[in-house]
């Protein structure tokens, strides 16, 4: 494979692994929506002036997802006439964003079940959602929290600055 790097900011460069023949014989991921940035303005807005929210950007997340040896081989790369494998999940995969998105989902999802919360996240879905709603106790009609995860960034949106920091505090220690 072709590796090559595009800006990511004026100080970094983001590593890509050129996938594409890989990419080709591979089925094709599941879709999946990320919300817009007019619902995410909406749902900041959904708990009024006492609103919380906080975020976490996991740096270089696809290079944290390591990879299984058994699949390493499909991620080779050629450098002065020796070959490399990836052992972390590369930029440049199809299916890299929705192992990213679901991973991030999962982590987060541990987080809100240590708090004894709930969550309406379907179980068996193909796609990880764009956002989804967070309740305490058996109340399912008035969320106190929203978590919205995009890629490798997550958004907690929540009632009071007491709930925020008890999410992003079990967020941070899964």
């Amino acid at each position: 494979g072709l590796y090559f790097e595009v800006p990511k900011s004026r100080t970094l460069n983001r590593a890509i692994v050129d996938c594409r023949h890989l990419n080709e014989v591979c089925s094709k991921p599941d879709a999946f929506t990320l919300m817009s940035i007019p619902d995410i303005l909406r749902a900041l807005t959904n708990f009024g002036p006492r609103a919380a929210y906080g975020t976490a950007d996991l740096r270089h997340w696809f290079y944290q997802l390591t990879l299984p040896s058994t699949a390493r081989a499909f991620f080779t790369l050629s450098c002065a006439n020796e070959l490399f494998e990836m052992k972390v999940l590369p930029m440049g995969f199809s299916w890299s964003p929705l192992v990213a998105q679901s991973v991030v989902m999962m982590m987060a999802l541990a987080s809100i079940r240590t708090l004894r919360l709930s969550t309406t996240v379907a179980e068996g879905a193909t796609a990880p959602p764009p956002y989804w709603p967070i309740f305490s106790g058996s109340n399912r009609e008035t969320p106190v929290a929203f978590a919205i995860v995009c890629y490798d960034n997550l958004l907690i949106i929540a009632a009071n600055v007491t709930l925020r920091q008890q999410l992003t505090k079990a967020i941070r220690k899964t």
